[in-house]
């Protein structure tokens, strides 16, 4: 029944199939887990075994925080290592086994799953044929006729039964046909019974066998979960050694945190101290080096005059040792000359007597012979005759005795006499060889001198670089210093952060204990170059207090600098103060000349005759009461918009004040760059005169030296000659001793023979001392060729350095005097063009103040229709009053004005100096060593070149021309670009060109705001149109007053400042004023404009 069931429902098939699947998968699923597990174990057993290798070979090199023996639990510990990497081998392997089975037994499905389907294909072709019969068996049963046979026909196909009734031959055929296809199809039936019963047992076989895997699974499992409880533990232990580890290292980070700490405490102690021993220096030093600025100046000039009389002596003196050297080569060249003369004459006397020597030789040999002959035949002769020969014999002994002695008494006094002459010789020779030394010795000296020079002219030039290298050490130490700490930080962050999972955690501790031990080395070496920069630190110290005194120099210089910025302040805040004054009095004058009005109205009412009379003045006099109320109103109101324009024109004032500021400190920044520039060329030069100096120095005494060595030499040839009289009275004796030994040889030979000898001896003796006496002098004249050949080096190098120094000193004076023309010729200019504009400012302060005056006189007139004479005169008293404190007052501003334009000048002065004094060391290389006269001017081409093309980047033009864009006519920005392109390469000129355009027509609006407000308050009081031009008058004086000199200015030294456009403006703003101050119907005109304004 489950087969019919199995066979009857194929989506039971399908199920099974899909269930086959889903096993499959779960278990690859399974196998996939398994083997990143293994992949991980095994990674973490690499990992241990490094580590464990790491430990035994890289540990690091503390003592006490790591033994470098193995301990005993390390022993077990790497023992057990071992014993987990074989079994984890072992479930490897049998893994692999295991995956082999796997792969075969999917195999196996994977065919069962196309047989399956090629069975439910079978099934899908035997449902449409049964849903073919069917449909047959309906189209049969529609006719009426065949609808018994077709029934049991059906019945038939369905259960096959045996029918006795008669039918129709076609329906009979069909039957046929229908029976053998039925017989068919049970025969494919039975068979596919079969075959999916071998299936079901085979599926059986199979469950049978996933049984068995699942049992391989389980044990799998439990083998992995001891295996993963051995990794746990392992692990364990690799946390508690890497927690020990951390803790040491955490240890050690923090004493060398400690030791940071103290270092740099302590450095900062050492700092504070020198800085406050060094301010304290630099407080006198600062004192000192004023006075020393101003003896500078007279010092220089006198060092000047010095030098010009130093070079005239040194040129003379050299003259004369030249004049010395010559004379000195020409003795030279005659002692050579009779030298050499005499090395011939006593080589011939040498020839000679060696001749006389052989011939005097070869007859003793003759007679030797001769008397050995006849001695023989003497014995042979007569025996008889020996005691005559003993006796003669005996008395030739005695005579040749004596005569023995009196040859030695001779040879003694030759010795004695000799040895006196070779001792002289020795002495002069030891006198000459001792002057000879010390001679040797001063020019050796001298020569350690300049080496010595020149090694402290290096050692210096070294000093500095070491400096410099010395604080780009300590940059570079403190912020490897940093590095190290913020990667110390981040390294303990993510050791925090990294303690989730315990694999991560043991790679990334692994990562981060292998980054602590770099940073450990990092540390110990930050620590060593901490300790040589310290070391090195307190080696510079000495040299850098210089560097402090320079820079406590241009301090004061910048606080002096400050202070003067401030004192400005005050200045201009003390005109605000004055011209709120003026403001109070004016409202006070007001106020009195409307009292003297009224006292004057009752004064007149009084006087006059009738009563109606008065009543028709006061009625006329109320009604021009009520006219001033009217113009009074008026006039508060145009006061009120004069004090908004002045308001406004501080405001413009501040902000000039402010923009001066800034440019001040522009001014000061370069005025530093020049100074410390300055100092290092002053510092230079002054190394510079000071090596000239020395040179000097050196030069007198080489040439004091030099005339002293000429003497010496003087006296050693005076020695040398007496040396050669001495040679030549030893040569005279001598050929008087060969003389008498010729005489005496004649008289017995064996007497001459032995004085011949020992004369022969002592003359080549004294050939070969003289020989040795002429070598050493000639070693001498060597050396003092030599030597004079040094000094004319020496000579001809100073003479070089002073022609060079006369050189630069012209180039610098002529600098010097057409700068100063220039700045001369530029301050007459300035000078003359303010003169003019005080004038015209005064004149047209003078032309308002008459017109007003009339104005007045003519309006009390017509008021008052006539005025007493006493009244009149106290009116014109209180005008003159006013009108002398109203002068009193500009003529403190002009002052104050004045005493600020002498600041500016000074400051203009001061920076002048700075920059010709840069563009003086301009002309100097960097070395500190004038430049010849071609490459002046291609320094000051290039220095230009670099100043005007490293001044405005392209960058800051776009910057500031968007400023002053947005403020005066933002709708021209996208426009920026297109002047950019336009003016490249020129971006000051645009900028310059922007600011003309926009800023000066401000400061022109803020100049005509006070102007059209004295003339729109004309009509209502001299005090008020004096205020008002008053107002005027400071606004002109401050454009007037001297401009600061602008960026483009300080830069380019050839683009100055021309008055010609502030003048034009100054003429426009003069005709506007005159042409509105005609009459009071002008200035109502254009009451808009002063609104504006």
């Amino acid at each position: 029944s489950n087969m019919k069931a199995v066979v009857n429902s194929p989506h039971h098939m399908q199920a099974m199939v899909t269930f086959q699947k889903d096993m499959i998968a779960d278990r690859d699923i399974q196998i996939t887990e398994l083997k990143k597990k293994i992949k991980i174990l095994k990674s973490a057993t690499k990992q241990l075994i490094a580590n464990g290798s790491q430990r035994k070979t890289k540990r690091p090199p503390l003592p006490p925080l790591h033994d470098t023996q193995k301990t005993s639990s390390e022993k077990v510990s790497e023992m057990i290592l071992m014993q987990k990497e074989r079994r984890i081998e072992e479930l490897s392997n049998k893994l692999k086994e295991m995956h082999n089975m796997i792969t075969q037994k999917e195999e196996s499905q994977h065919l069962l799953v196309k047989k399956n389907i090629q069975l439910q294909q079978d099934l899908y072709r035997e449902k449409q044929f049964i849903k073919r019969f069917e449909r047959t068996k309906a189209k049969l049963a529609k006719k009426p006729t065949v609808k018994a046979s077709l029934w049991s026909s059906a019945l038939d196909v369905v259960i096959p039964k045996q029918t006795n009734a008669e039918e129709d031959p076609e329906v009979l055929g069909v039957i046929a046909k229908l029976r053998e296809k039925n017989d068919k199809l049970r025969e494919q039936l039975r068979k596919r019974e079969e075959i999916i019963s071998e299936m079901g047992r085979r599926y059986e076989k199979i469950k049978d066998r996933n049984r068995d895997d699942h049992r391989n699974l389980m044990e799998l499992q439990a083998t992995m979960r001891e295996l993963e409880e051995n990794a746990a533990q392992a692990k364990i232990d690799a946390n508690e050694e890497l927690k020990l580890h951390n803790s040491r290292s955490a240890a050690v980070t923090n004493a060398l945190k400690q030791d940071i700490q103290r270092l740099k405490a302590r450095h900062a102690e050492d700092t504070r101290e020198l800085i406050s021993d060094h301010s304290e220096q630099l407080r006198t030093l600062h004192q000192r080096l004023k006075k020393k600025d101003h003896d500078s100046t007279a010092s220089h000039r006198r060092l000047r005059a010095s030098l010009m009389v130093k070079e005239e002596e040194l040129t003379r003196e050299l003259e004369a040792a030249r004049m010395d050297a010559k004379s000195a080569e020409q003795m030279v060249q005659t002692l050579k000359e009779g030298f050499s003369v005499q090395k011939k004459s006593y080589d011939s006397k040498i020839s000679t007597l060696k001749r006389e020597l052989q011939v005097v030789l070869a007859d003793k040999q003759a007679k030797e012979k001769e008397f050995m002959r006849a001695a023989e035949c003497a014995e042979k002769r007569d025996k008889e005759k020996d005691r005559f020969w003993k006796k003669s014999f005996a008395l030739l002994r005695a005579m040749r005795s004596a005569r023995e002695k009196n040859l030695k008494k001779v040879l003694n006094q030759c010795q004695e006499d000799s040895k006196k002459a070779i001792e002289s010789q020795i002495s002069c020779t030891s006198e000459f060889e001792r002057k000879a030394v010390e001679a040797k010795a001063d020019a050796e000296r001298k020569d350690n001198e300049i080496e010595k020079l020149s090694l402290i002219l290096q050692s210096k030039q070294e000093t500095v670089k070491k400096l410099e290298e010395s604080v780009g050490d300590l940059q570079k130490s403190n912020e490897n210093l940093q590095k190290s700490l913020e990667n110390l930080e981040k390294s303990l962050k993510k050791k925090c952060t990294r303690e989730a999972d315990l694999m991560s955690e043991l790679k990334e501790r692994e990562t981060a204990v292998s980054a602590a031990k770099t940073v450990r080395k990092n540390l110990e070496k930050s620590l060593r170059n901490l300790q040589q920069s310290l070391r090195e630190s307190e080696e510079s110290r000495k040299d850098l207090e210089s560097q402090i005194q320079a820079v406590s120099s241009e301090k004061a210089n910048l606080e002096e600098s400050l202070r003067d910025l401030q004192r400005l302040r005050e200045e201009m805040e003390e005109k605000l103060m004055d011209l709120q004054t003026q403001i109070d009095s004016e409202r006070k004058s007001r106020e009195n000349v409307e009292k003297i009005r009224e006292n004057l109205q009752k004064s007149l009412g009084k006087t006059r005759e009738g009563h109606q009379e008065e009543l028709q003045e006061a009625t006329t006099r109320i009604s021009s009461l009520e006219a001033d109320k009217k113009d009074l109103e008026k006039s508060n109101n145009l006061l009120g918009i004069s004090k908004k324009s002045l308001e406004e024109s501080l405001e413009n004032l501040q902000k000039s004040l402010k923009s001066a500021l800034d440019r001040l400190e522009a001014s000061e920044r370069e005025i530093e760059s020049l100074k410390s520039n300055l100092h290092t060329a002053l510092a230079e030069r002054s190394s510079a005169q000071a090596e000239a100096e020395h040179t000097i120095a050196e030069s007198e005494a080489a040439a004091a030296s030099a005339a002293e060595e000429v003497r010496a030499i003087k006296a050693r040839l005076e020695r040398i000659k007496e040396s050669k009289e001495m040679a030549e009275d030893l040569a005279r004796s001598a050929q008087k001793e060969a003389q008498a030994a010729r005489k005496a040889a004649e008289g017995d030979s064996s007497h001459l023979d032995a004085l011949t000898l020992e004369r022969a001896e002592k003359a080549e003796e004294a050939l070969v001392a003289e020989k040795k006496v002429k070598e050493k002098l000639e070693s001498q004249i060597s050396q003092v060729e030599a030597w004079q050949v040094r000094m004319r080096h020496v000579v001809l190098t100073i003479q070089k350095e002073i022609e060079r120094t006369k050189v630069c000193r012209a180039r610098e004076r002529k600098l010097i005097e057409s700068k100063e023309k220039a700045s001369q010729q530029d301050h007459h200019r300035r000078q003359e063009w303010e003169k003019e504009e005080r004038e015209r400012a005064r004149k047209h302060f003078e032309h308002r103040f008459k017109v007003e005056m009339s104005k007045m006189e003519e309006r009390l007139k017509m008021s008052d229709g006539g005025i007493k004479d006493g009244e009149r005169e106290a009116m014109m008293d209180l005008f003159q009053q006013e009108k002398t404190r109203l002068e009193a007052q500009a003529n403190k501003a002009a002052a104050n004005a004045e005493k600020l334009k002498a600041k500016l000048e000074k400051q203009r002065e001061n920076t002048r100096r700075w920059r010709a004094k840069a563009r003086e060391l301009q002309g100097r290389s960097p070395d500190g060593i004038p430049v010849k006269r071609g490459e002046t001017k291609a320094v000051e081409e290039k220095s230009k070149k670099k100043t005007f093309t490293t001044a405005v980047t392209q960058t800051q033009a776009r910057e500031r021309l968007c400023k002053l864009l947005r403020k005066h006519n933002p709708s021209r920005l996208p426009n920026v670009d297109k002047l950019l392109t336009k003016f490249k390469n020129r971006e000051e000129e645009l900028i310059r060109l922007v600011k003309a355009k926009y800023e000066d027509k401000d400061q022109t609006s803020n100049s005509e705001g006070g102007l059209f407000g004295s003339v729109l308050g004309g009509s209502l009081g001299v005090v008020s149109n004096l205020g008002s031009g008053f107002g005027g008058l400071f606004n002109v004086n401050s454009q007037t007053s001297a401009p600061i000199p602008s960026e483009s200015s300080k830069i380019s030294a050839n683009s100055k400042p021309t008055p010609d456009a502030k003048t034009r403006r100054s003429r426009k703003k003069l005709k506007t004023t005159r042409s509105e101050g005609d009459g009071p119907e002008k200035s109502k005109l254009k009451p808009t404009n002063a609104g504006n304004a």
